[in-house]
């Protein structure tokens, strides 16, 4: 077992020291960077470090001389094979955990190690099953490595399918079909290759900021032109109740993977501070959440409870566009760098809701719209599959 070094001994000079596991890697230990010149502890090249104190199991090997402290173990094996023994002691690394006791945290003894069984075949077989567990394990690392790949690809496709979808290059359009009507103050118009927002009696020309060309039949629109609330949740929320209710309220950290996550974070509330709360919300089936203090741009399509009410960290929009494709531009590259670039603040990052509004969104027509919500659905659950 290990021992600490007094504490006035440590520096730039001296043998290496470890407390714990601190560095530990997947094989081999590495440098601390730490020094003692009064070692207690020292253990040998090619010996298994086992993590004996809170942790109890993890192990490792030293491929030098180092110090141990109390939170190791360092054990030699004799005319056995190291990475063998190495190999012994983590599938059996839960049995081992177990035994572990401790009022404050856990912790094994020497004696607990030296009564441990270990199966031990002839020193020939200890090198083949070396020898089968690192083929083993490049494979595992080959299969790991196309994972993380296929991974990186589908979500890499995905952002460009969403992004194509966006731009009417994702299914076939049909220019026959009408664009959207839109009944508004200051609608946005195409004339002569260029776009017009009409602001009383002036049409000012906005071409600055149209960020891509889009089909003859779509159009640029302000969200708030397409949508008939857009408010945030709670500036000054109540403080909850202790008890789990029926009536919650959720924070930005509960948007995650095109949902809302009902978790630890939730506040619960009373019926008396919901209902105040719910005035300014009021939520209901199919408005769109987005977040837009902290961790901004993560939206999902509202189905499900009505009690449920935010805090400012949440816009609430209903649009009178289909939902789920305002979903998908919101996930789209253009919109998540647009929330970005727009972002001010300095301990946390936010969106004003003036800036929400004014969001430039293109819009298909109605039916293009459903055939897009479809194809990226279809896309999508396809790529889900790679993963």
């Amino acid at each position: 077992m290990g021992q600490s070094p007094p504490g006035d001994s440590y520096g730039e000079n001296g043998i290496e020291f470890h407390q714990g596991k601190i560095n530990f890697e997947d094989l081999y230990i590495k440098d601390s960077g730490i020094k003692t010149i009064n070692p207690k502890k020292i253990v040998e090249p090619d010996t298994i470090l086992m993590s004996v104190r809170a942790p109890v199991g993890p192990t490792n090997i030293t491929k030098r001389m180092i110090c141990i402290g109390r939170g190791l173990c360092g054990i030699k094996p004799i005319l056995c094979n190291c990475k063998y023994f190495l190999s012994v002691f983590r599938v059996f690394e839960s049995e081992i955990k177990a035994t572990g006791s401790g009022s404050t945290f856990d912790s094994i003894s020497t004696n607990d190690l030296k009564e441990y069984l270990m199966p031990l075949p002839p020193f020939s077989q200890q090198a083949k099953i070396v020898s089968a567990i690192d083929e083993l394990m490049i494979i595992s690392e080959y299969h790991s490595c196309i994972i993380n790949k296929t991974k990186q690809f589908s979500s890499m496709i995905k952002s460009q399918v969403v992004s194509n979808a966006i731009r009417g290059k994702l299914t076939r359009q049909k220019t026959e079909e009408k664009p959207v009507e839109i009944n508004c103050e200051n609608p946005i118009i195409r004339r002569d290759n260029s776009y017009y927002e009409v602001i009383g009696k002036n049409d000012i020309c906005i071409d600055e900021e149209i960020p891509f060309s889009i089909p003859e039949n779509w159009q640029w629109c302000r969200l708030n032109t397409i949508a008939t609330k857009i408010v945030d949740g709670s500036h000054n929320p109540p403080k909850g109740s202790s008890d789990k209710t029926n009536f919650i309220m959720i924070s930005a950290c509960n948007i995650n993977n095109n949902s809302i996550i009902i978790n630890n974070n939730v506040r619960y509330l009373n019926e008396v501070d919901f209902q105040k709360e719910n005035k300014r919300t009021q939520l209901k089936d199919g408005d769109v959440l987005l977040t837009i203090v902290g961790t901004i741009g993560r939206s999902c399509v509202f189905h499900g409870n009505n009690d449920v009410t935010m805090q400012r960290s949440i816009s609430v929009i209903t649009p009178t566009i289909e939902s789920d494709y305002l979903k998908i531009a919101f996930d789209s590259t253009y919109l998540q760098e647009t929330l970005k670039e727009k972002s001010i603040g300095t301990a946390q990052l936010g969106v004003y809701l003036n800036v929400i509004k004014q969001l430039l969104i293109p819009v298909p027509p109605i039916s293009e719209q459903e055939r897009i919500v479809s194809k990226v659905k279809d896309l999508q659950s396809l790529l889900d599959a790679l993963e």
